[in-house]
């Protein structure tokens, strides 16, 4: 992470999830490239939710990024309060979690992916041929400014 340059990372992964192997590789070279110290700590259910905040905060883990899984989306709420009670800066992989008033993401909205599906979707059954469409990739980029100051980033 980069406001923090000399911060540890801890990330969030669901070993259950199917795209959990190829995350973690792109995570792994990420970590080696930039030379973090990586913490992948595993979590599938609430409880493991419960004990990898209680990692962080034993060893004092200087940011957080949270792996693209359904199961962190379903309790966005309670991952940011986590976060933001124990003072760990975290990047998310949506921008729903930024608008609960997580620190930055770097994905696009939901709202958003369907919004595009339903438009695709509509393209295809009016006779498109899915090779015709255009490969539409949007970015966003988003931060809550009172938990940037509560980091004092």
């Amino acid at each position: 992470m980069r406001l923090r340059p000399r911060a540890s990372v801890a990330c969030l992964v669901n070993p259950s999830s199917p795209e959990a192997e190829t995350q973690l590789t792109d995570i792994r070279e990420a970590a080696r490239t930039t030379g973090k110290d990586l913490r992948l700590l595993n979590v599938s259910n609430d409880n493991d939710l419960d004990a990898a905040f209680a990692t962080m905060v034993r060893e004092q883990t200087g940011g957080l990024l949270v792996a693209n899984d359904a199961f962190f989306v379903g309790r966005r709420e309670q991952i940011v309060a986590l976060a933001a009670r124990h003072a760990i800066p975290a990047m998310y992989f949506l921008r729903e979690f930024a608008a609960v008033g997580g620190l930055m993401s770097y994905g696009n909205s939901l709202a958003d992916a369907y919004h595009r599906v339903g438009i695709f979707t509509g393209k295809v059954l009016r006779g498109t041929k899915p090779a015709d469409l255009p490969g539409l990739v949007l970015f966003f980029w988003g931060h809550s400014w009172r938990r940037c100051q509560q980091f004092r980033l």
